[in-house]
């Protein structure tokens, strides 16, 4: 992967910082896309320079002008490593570009000192959580944990839109009548679909296969919901679906 926003950066500097016995002003980091954010970064409580970097040339005088602002710098290196001078890698943190760390990022964005490791057996979520940082970041987990529910209900809300809790069936459900909550959850990278998809089913059962499949089909609204709603009710949750029956009679939305 690549580092695509500023809160990466913050997080993979800062964990490149705590790794270290003494201090280094400059940060080399491995970057491949076109860095589009700002050219300065708060991290760790002093301001950062950033400079995108395609060459040894570039590198240096990066260099220069950190040293005339007297500022700490990040490089964002897109060049091969071994392009740059032993006296360039010398000056970086630790004497070498750093590949982005998945682990050390998402332990620094969540102020998480424990990782589930199913969390990070899970790279198309650990990909999501770092592609879909909010500008305020993520709150600290309770007690340094990042458990396997409270990074997808995490992930989920920020694709969602809106915060949610751990989801039930019926609420998978009411997303798939929202045309903007289905369009969020169906854009998913497949990869990242089904993961959730696995970790849903895990957690609530195989209806909810069901329910992840059938939202992706072409069916017409009215179709869904009967699907859907049927699929609820294969759990016993008659009573607590009575309001969206009611809607659904009333607005025929049993009949095809």
């Amino acid at each position: 992967m690549s580092l695509s926003s500023s809160k990466q950066i913050e997080a993979q500097v800062s964990a490149i910082r705590r790794s270290m016995k003494s201090g280094s002003r400059y940060f080399a980091i491995r970057a491949t896309d076109v860095w589009n954010g700002p050219d300065r970064l708060m991290i760790d409580g002093a301001e950062h320079l950033v400079f995108p970097c395609v060459s040894d040339l570039q590198v240096r005088e990066s260099f220069l002008r950190a040293e005339a602002d007297n500022k700490p710098a990040v490089l964002l290196c897109s060049m091969a490593e071994n392009t740059l001078g032993d006296d360039v890698l010398s000056r970086f943190a630790k004497h070498k570009v750093f590949a982005p760390q998945l682990r050390e990022m998402v332990a620094e964005l969540f102020s998480a000192r424990i990782i589930d490791p199913r969390v990070l057996k899970t790279k198309p979520l650990m990909n999501g959580l770092l592609e879909k940082v909010p500008v305020q970041g993520y709150a600290p987990v309770p007690g340094g944990t990042l458990d396997l529910q409270t990074a997808w209900l995490t992930l989920l809300s920020q694709i969602i839109g809106e915060t949610v809790e751990f989801p039930s069936l019926t609420q998978v459900l009411e997303w798939s009548l929202s045309p903007d909550r289905q369009r969020r959850l169906m854009e998913m990278e497949p990869d990242l679909k089904a993961a959730f998809t696995e970790w849903f089913v895990r957690a609530r059962g195989e209806p909810a296969r069901f329910i992840m499949a059938a939202l992706e089909c072409e069916f017409p609204p009215s179709g869904r919901r009967k699907g859907l709603l049927f699929a609820e009710l294969t759990l016993g949750e008659v009573a607590q679906n009575t309001a969206l029956i009611q809607h659904n009679c009333s607005t025929g939305g049993f009949c095809y």
